[in-house]
C-alpha cells in the first residue's frame, strides 16, 4: 500500500515554533480508514446466522423484482459477515414461517419483508457524455421503493425491530440518445427494477454493518526518532496493533511530553476502531499531560460518531 505523509505541521501557536522545533511532536498525515457505525443499530448481525422471509404480498405481482430485492439483501449479509455465496436462505410464507422453517435451519434472525412499495424514479440531473466517438446523453437517476419488513429474535423468541413504509434509494446512470424523451427514460428506468431491487436490497441491508471510510488524519510523530516514524507508516498501513504496541510501551517508559503525543495517537487509533470509550480515556489521559491543539477536533469527532 502506498504510503502518504502529505505534510508535517508543528501541533504549536506560532509564538512557539521554536520550542516545537526543538523537542517535537509534529502532526504528519496520512490515508486512514475509521469505522463508521452502522446506519441501523440496536440488531447485532455478527456471528448470527440470519436467513430472509417474502410474505405471500410481495409475490402477488412482480415477484421477479421482490426475489431480487431478497438476493441483493442476501449479497449485502454474506459480503459483510464473510460467508459463502448463497449462505443465505430465502424462503416464501406468512408470519408462522419464520419462526417455523427459519428455527428449522438454525436461524438466529429472521427479517420478513411483508410488503415491496411501487419504486419511485426521479431524474437528478443530465449531460452529454461521449461513448464510443458518439455523443449520448448521460441521465442520472434515483430510483426508490417504501419497505414494510419485521425482524425476528429467534433465539429470544421476540420481534427485534420493525417498520413500515421506510425508504430506501439507489442511483444509477443511464445512456440514451440525445433526443430521448423524459417518458422514454423513465420506461428505462422502470425497465431495468429487477435489477434495480436487487441494488435497493442492497443498500438496504448493507445498512445493518458498519462501513469503513477513508479519511486523511494526522498523528504525532518525532521524525528524529527510528521507531515513531515506523510506528507512523505501521499506521498508514493499517497495521495499528503494531502501532498501538509502540505507543503502549512509550506511554509508560517515554518523557511526559512523549507519553502525551502517544496517548493521543492512541486515542485516534481507537476512534478510528470504533471504541469510542477507550478513545475517550486515552485522549483524557494525553490531555492531563499535554494538550495539543489537535485535541479538540479529535474529541469532537468522538463524541459525535459515538452517538
Amino acid at each position: 500500500m502506498k504510503r502518504f505523509a502529505i505534510a508535517k505541521v508543528l501541533f504549536m501557536s506560532t509564538a512557539a515554533l521554536f520550542l516545537l522545533s526543538s523537542c517535537g511532536p509534529y502532526a504528519y498525515f496520512c490515508e486512514v480508514e475509521y469505522r463508521k457505525p452502522a446506519e441501523k443499530r440496536g440488531v447485532d448481525l455478527s456471528g448470527n446466522m440470519v436467513s430472509i422471509l417474502l410474505g405471500p404480498d410481495c409475490l402477488e405481482s412482480d415477484s421477479a423484482a421482490y426475489v431480487s430485492f431478497a438476493e441483493g439483501m442476501a449479497r449485502a449479509i454474506e459480503s459483510n459477515l464473510g460467508l459463502d455465496s448463497q449462505s443465505v436462505f430465502i424462503f416464501t410464507g406468512d408470519t408462522s414461517s419464520a419462526s417455523v422453517f427459519g428455527g428449522s435451519i438454525g436461524s438466529d434472525l429472521v427479517f420478513e419483508i411483508d410488503g415491496i412499495h411501487d419504486g419511485r424514479v426521479e431524474i437528478l440531473d443530465q449531460e452529454y457524455v461521449y461513448s464510443d466517438y458518439s455523443s449520448m446523453m448521460a441521465t442520472y437517476v434515483r430510483i426508490g421503493a417504501s419497505i414494510d419488513y419485521k425482524i425476528y429474535d429467534l433465539n429470544n423468541e421476540s420481534l427485534a425491530g420493525k417498520a413500515s413504509g421506510e425508504d430506501v434509494f439507489m442511483e444509477m446512470t443511464l445512456l440514451s440518445d440525445i433526443d430521448a424523451s423524459n417518458a422514454e427514460l423513465f420506461n428505462t428506468a422502470v425497465g431495468s427494477k429487477q435489477e434495480a431491487y436487487g441494488a435497493l436490497g442492497q443498500a438496504f441491508m448493507s445498512a445493518y454493518f458498519p462501513e469503513w471510510v477513508a479519511e486523511s488524519r494526522s498523528l504525532l510523530v518525532y521524525d528524529s526518532k527510528t521507531e515513531w516514524v515506523e510506528a507512523y507508516y505501521a499506521a498508514c498501513d493499517f497495521k495499528w496493533n503494531e502501532a498501538m504496541e509502540f505507543w503502549m510501551k512509550v506511554v509508560d517508559e517515554g518523557s511526559k511530553r512523549e507519553a502525551a503525543a502517544a496517548a493521543y495517537n492512541l486515542a485516534v487509533a481507537c476512534e478510528i476502531g470504533g471504541n469510542y470509550d477507550s478513545a475517550i480515556k486515552w485522549l483524557d489521559y494525553a490531555d492531563g499531560l499535554v494538550k495539543f491543539p489537535g485535541s479538540s477536533y479529535e474529541r469532537s469527532l468522538i463524541v459525535s460518531r459515538s452517538k
